[in-house]
């Protein structure tokens, strides 16, 4: 999938790290491209992609130690985001081009926004105060809605969708037993192996 792929078309990654990988040498970049082919051909991903760094910061400047006030902001590996990113692309593709996801299912795509939900909402309220019409709205807070989805429940609607078994692989390899090494003024604490969940920093978690 990726041997064709030139390095610098990896949209919305940015950084140092990217920025080197862009003006690697052309046998380097060839050395990239071949080992991000090989990730997925066999649908695994190196054991170092697997540990990132989570940098807490805080909501408000006294947090008072909660840390439901903090916002943590997860740092991965430059070269995993760089392929997950152009993965993403391609996979997104597909799935547009075919129509896979229905109805309101679609944010995770390009070109589709919350914003024209929140616009034909807008346009309900208003109609319904012109014409003195009763309203009711519900809301649902989708607060750690990245949290709530296992592994299991991912590959179950993977194969439901029929994406490839290598594909579904590599897809489940990203957040299985991911570490994360939290940043603080002490410097960083040993690893911590994350639960059964998809994170939220990842590149194609959104789509996901």
């Amino acid at each position: 999938m990726l041997k064709k792929l030139k390095t610098s078309t990896a949209p919305g990654i940015s950084g140092i790290g990217y920025i080197l990988i862009k003006q690697a040498s052309a046998k380097t970049q060839v050395a990239f491209r071949n080992f991000a082919s090989r990730c997925l051909e066999t649908g695994k991903i190196p054991l170092k992609w697997k540990v990132g760094q989570t940098y807490p910061i805080p909501k408000d400047v006294d947090w008072q130690f909660n840390l439901s006030n903090i916002r943590p902001i997860a740092l991965l590996e430059t070269f995993r985001k760089c392929v997950t990113k152009v993965y993403t692309t391609r996979l997104e593709r597909i799935i547009r081009v075919n129509n896979i996801l229905e109805g309101s299912n679609f944010v995770g795509l390009i070109g589709s926004l919350t914003e024209s939900l929140i616009h034909i909402l807008s346009m309900i309220i208003e109609e319904a105060k012109e014409k003195n019409k009763e309203l009711w709205i519900m809301l649902q807070d989708m607060k750690k809605v990245f949290d709530s989805v296992s592994l299991d429940s991912l590959k179950l609607a993977l194969q439901r969708i029929k994406i490839l078994v290598l594909e579904q692989s590599f897809i489940l390899d990203l957040f299985d037993k991911r570490q994360t090494r939290i940043i603080t003024a002490l410097g960083l604490i040993e690893a911590i192996t994350a639960g059964d969940r998809i994170e939220q920093g990842e590149i194609i978690s959104p789509l996901i």
